[in-house]
């Protein structure tokens, strides 16, 4: 398990998942009405966040908004190697224990 303190953040616990489990990947969707894929590329590298990004039209944008249930961005969701979705919108330690439980 992680250790956890009181500073500890989200790009923390990425951070650690990244180094301890391999096979983890991150995902950033985003709409092309809000954002410009090429300046969020650009920004993405600048702040040295890994992981892939999907842009996709407005009309996908609510499609998905509406099939995994969230409103606000930015969102969280876990998807296991079955691809179930987990949407629940966790603190950073219940998100901690919540992959462990994934990744056993």
């Amino acid at each position: 398990m992680f250790e956890l303190n009181s500073n500890f953040t989200a790009v923390s616990l990425k951070f650690k998942i990244l180094t301890q489990y391999k096979s983890v990947r991150f995902l950033y969707i985003a709409s092309t009405e809000n954002d410009d894929p090429v300046t969020a590329r650009t920004w993405m590298s600048e702040k040295e966040i890994e992981g892939e990004a999907l842009f996709i039209t407005p009309n996908d944008w609510a499609a998905l908004m509406g099939f995994l249930n969230f409103s606000a961005t930015p969102s969280t969701f876990l998807i296991d190697t079955d691809g179930n979705v987990d949407n629940k919108h966790y603190t950073i330690p219940d998100l901690e224990k919540r992959i462990e439980e994934l990744l056993k």
